[in-house]
């Protein structure tokens, strides 16, 4: 491209951003964006001034020393002026409510993207900062220049927050002889090319104002151009300055005054192409320490999530209390964990762990004169530097903190070594201290002082380290079988008072809580391992989210296509958040059912007290309460996610975290009594709810999760048709 080998990235940068920017302007153009209008939809002219017309006539009346006649008369107008003022209020509520109806309903046909933005302003979601702030000693600033002031300050303090001293690392858990340079060579073409086309559409631009659809639109012009930006970034050590600005934009949490700093969260605004460059280096650092984070850990991983962490400590509670045993866990809170990470010792774990040469250096280039500034109303505030933490929002920051979090973890195991749960796999013994996704940690122990022993190792590690751990957001819980002891008062009546362990951990000298409940990945962990508290929380989160949609529901406009789009996408995964994990009885399913039946009965316009049935208003909703397709009930949808995830977790390999808790059996004799319900249990019922044909159960079943297509078929409703593979035609797939 005729440039040299001695120009620096930065010029190169500013000459890409100038053509991209130009060439935009020259065929897409600008358009300003207005700011809507405050107040309702309904509030018109023609409105306004009958409402105007209704006060004049309404003061005309308070008029004294006029004739009776006169003021009756005023009194039959002002009436006349209220009942219009009736009729156009409500004839234009329902004008709007109308449009609204059919620009929904067109846009969920059309446009899916615009339809969902609709849907979120209805929600009341994604509102920025008030234009009305309160300063740290509580007096409320409104003009520009101080708002903006505000807000540089509390994130200047937020971001710059670190304890004092130096963070100390050690290669305590290291494995000997697992360090590693890296791949030392040039970018590759590809690598850009992949990079570019994983980029999100439809994201806000950083400082540099270009998006992902310029860089995706540019072609093979724009690839050659990132690859020789990124080759010089990775060559010289440095990244260009815009790479390394953030803007801070406030939203609000939905909770708190919207006057002060603390109700809302910060989302940084960063340069789209510099994820680009943070892409590559990324898959090249997971190259490099993908192996060496710890399978315990099962935040921002392939084929991780949520639900795997969820399943993982289901499964050893429901263990631990078949067995009758108990199991102590605490809940570690870490206070601002990825604003609190010390970049020295960043640095020093990514060299044990094998990072070096160019990929440190340019994963150090982007915190080299690190700044930010704050959006308010569209106005920029000053910068400020930011010299503790990781990046929020860059692509490589969940990866950097499994690292560091990773070293942490590792250097408590090899402290606290056999203090943790004890669980048996094909007759070998192993042992777990703590599961992990990003920073939410489970520590685990059988017992009270093996407890104490792990959360004061964890704590002293996080101390060196710089993390706080944030004691009164910490809880401690002990999972046991619920069991009742009957008190005799010496009266004709006898108490059954439930019993529970009592636990006092400490931490830095004060006593965590202890619970009864916690929400742990959104999920409600219960003390004795019955599913009230998550059914409890499904169904309020539900009834929530369908009181936020009322607008939508409700309108007689909107077409039962759009209303149904709307119980598939934000209904049911809110509902059955996490459900593949679920032991519910029948109580809980009528909690959840109902539920979705007031949404449905919503959609239709009825109420319980129609005396329709469930069947009829599933059929007025085009839908089935058992249906093959998607247009099922949410019992049924339960019920196939937990198929789906028993075949998702025997395809696992025997190493995986998931697998290896799933497989492995607590050591010790079960309790006398009928056993509690177990998650396999539930399996076994809803295979047989599908009139499997022939024997076997769950070891046929478990050979058939393999054919992924058969097992999707057999999920949503369809029997299985053979018992073997041959049967079907289907090659022989052995575990």
């Amino acid at each position: 491209m005729g440039i040299g080998e001695g120009v620096g990235v930065n010029a190169v940068y500013e000459m890409f951003k100038m053509r991209v920017l130009r060439t935009a302007a020259e065929v897409v153009g600008y358009k300003s964006q207005k700011r809507g209008k405050k107040g309702s939809a309904w509030w018109t002219e023609e409105v306004k001034d009958a409402v105007e017309d209704k006060r004049k006539a309404y003061r005309r009346t308070l008029q004294r020393n006029v004739p009776e006649e006169v003021r009756e008369r005023w009194k039959r107008e002002y009436n006349v002026c209220k009942r219009q003022v009736k009729m156009m209020v409500s004839e234009s509520k329902r004008r709007v409510d109308e449009e609204f109806g059919m620009k929904l309903s067109e846009k969920f046909k059309e446009n899916k993207k615009l339809f969902w933005k609709e849907v979120k302003r209805e929600r009341g979601e994604g509102k920025s900062g008030s234009v009305r702030m309160k300063r740290e000693d509580g007096v409320t600033v409104s003009r520009s220049e101080e708002v903006k002031e505000v807000w540089k300050r509390h994130f200047d303090g937020l971001m710059n927050g670190g304890t004092g001293g130096e963070a100390v690392v050690t290669c305590m858990g290291m494995e000997a002889g697992g360090r590693r340079q890296g791949v030392q060579g040039d970018l590759g073409r590809e690598e850009v090319r992949k990079a570019i086309g994983k980029l999100k559409m439809g994201k806000a631009p950083g400082v540099d104002g270009i998006t992902a659809e310029m860089l995706k639109c540019g072609g093979e012009v724009v690839v050659e151009w990132m690859l020789l930006i990124c080759t010089l970034a990775w060559r010289q050590g440095e990244v260009p300055e815009d790479w390394r600005r953030a803007i801070i934009v406030p939203l609000y949490k939905g909770k708190g005054s919207k006057d002060e700093c603390g109700s809302y969260r910060g989302i940084s605004l960063l340069s789209v192409p510099g994820k680009v460059y943070g892409k590559v280096l990324t898959a090249r650092l997971m190259e490099v320490t993908g192996n060496k984070v710890s399978e315990e850990q099962g935040g921002f991983r392939k084929s991780r999530g949520c639900v795997d962490q969820i399943f993982a400590l289901k499964s050893i509670v429901e263990k631990y209390i078949g067995k009758g045993k108990k199991l102590y866990a605490a809940f570690m809170d870490l206070e601002k964990a990825y604003d609190r990470v010390d970049r020295k010792a960043m640095t020093e774990v990514l060299r044990i762990y094998g990072v070096g040469g160019p990929l440190l250096k340019g994963i150090e280039a982007f915190y080299a004169d690190a700044k930010a500034c704050v959006r308010v109303e569209g106005d920029l505030s000053e910068s400020f530097n930011i010299s503790v933490g990781l990046r929020q929002g860059c692509v490589m920051s969940p990866w950097l903190f499994n690292i560091y979090m990773d070293g942490c973890m590792r250097e408590v195991k090899a402290k606290v070594n056999g203090l943790g749960v004890k669980l048996r796999l094909n007759e070998a013994n192993w042992s777990l201290v703590a599961s992990l996704f990003a920073d939410d940690t489970v520590l685990m122990a059988e017992s009270e002082r093996n407890l104490q022993r792990v959360v004061d190792e964890f704590q002293s590690v996080c101390k060196r380290r710089k993390l706080k751990v944030n004691v009164g957001k910490s809880k401690v819980m002990v999972f046991e079988r619920a069991e009742t002891e009957v008190i005799d008062f010496a009266t004709p009546y006898r108490v059954a008072v439930p019993t529970g362990t009592k636990c006092e951990i400490t931490l830095r000298g004060e006593r965590m809580e202890e619970v009864k409940e916690f929400k742990y990945l959104g999920t409600v962990m219960c003390k004795h391992g019955s599913m009230e508290g998550e059914i409890r929380e499904r169904a309020v989160k539900g009834r929530q989210v369908i009181g936020s949609l009322g607008r939508i529901m409700k309108g007689r406009s909107v077409s039962m296509e759009v209303k149904r789009g709307l119980r598939n996408s934000i209904i049911l995964p809110t509902l059955t958040y996490a459900s593949e994990t679920w032991t519910w009885n029948r109580a809980h399913q009528s909690r959840i059912g109902a539920v979705e039946m007031s949404y449905l009965r919503g959609a239709c316009g009825l109420t319980r007290w129609d005396g329709e049935s469930n069947e009829s208003v599933y059929e007025r909703c085009g839908m089935s309460e058992k249906a093959i397709g998607i247009e099922c009930g949410v019992v049924e949808r339960v019920k196939r996610n937990t198929l789906r995830w028993y075949g998702h977790v025997e395809r696992m390999q025997g190493e995986e975290f998931v697998k290896k808790v799933y497989g492995s059996e607590v050591v010790g004799p079960g309790v006398r009594g009928r056993p509690p319900v177990r998650w396999q249990n539930r399996v076994e019922e809803y295979v047989k709810e599908r009139n499997m044909r022939g024997r076997g159960g769950l070891e046929k079943v478990r050979r058939e999760c393999w054919n992924r297509e058969n097992w999707r078929h057999f999920c949503r409703g369809h029997p299985l048709e053979g018992s073997s593979r041959r049967e079907r035609g289907v090659g022989a797939i052995d575990r």
